[in-house]
């Protein structure tokens, strides 16, 4: 079972960057489009493109704090989502970049509040999503 103040760290974290971008998703995606233009196809039907990005990003989220919590699920869960996305088209490689690109969006929103602890949390956290 992971140390409690992970989950509260992650919580805190979440905290801070809406307090200081609101709802981060459109810049999640806007980076993931420029890191991975290939994505973009994926999502451009539509007007609800921006609700199922947004649908998406908090399930991401709601994922990395499962994984803080220890809940047994999150690594059945993050599997299963990669097995979806690699039927999309989404290989395993752009499906974990899309933590990394959250990770930077929160850390540039951040700024100096991003510590040496706040990213060891995220390192923490990115271990966790990659070894499921």
């Amino acid at each position: 079972m992971p140390a409690p103040d992970l989950t509260d760290a992650l919580d805190a974290l979440w905290q801070r960057v809406t307090e200081r971008l609101g709802d981060p998703a459109a810049a999640v995606y806007e980076r993931l489009f420029a890191q991975e233009p290939g994505l973009k196809a994926l999502f451009s039907g539509g007007s609800d493109a921006a609700a199922v990005r947004g649908e998406m990003f908090w399930r991401a989220l709601e994922t990395l704090q499962d994984l803080a919590r220890g809940a047994p699920w999150a690594a059945g869960l993050l599997a299963s989502e990669r097995a979806r996305h690699d039927m999309a088209g989404v290989d395993r490689g752009q499906f974990d970049r899309f933590y990394r690109v959250m990770g930077e969006v929160l850390r540039d929103a951040l700024g100096d509040e991003w510590t040496a602890d706040t990213d060891t949390l995220w390192q923490a956290l990115l271990a966790r999503a990659d070894g499921a």
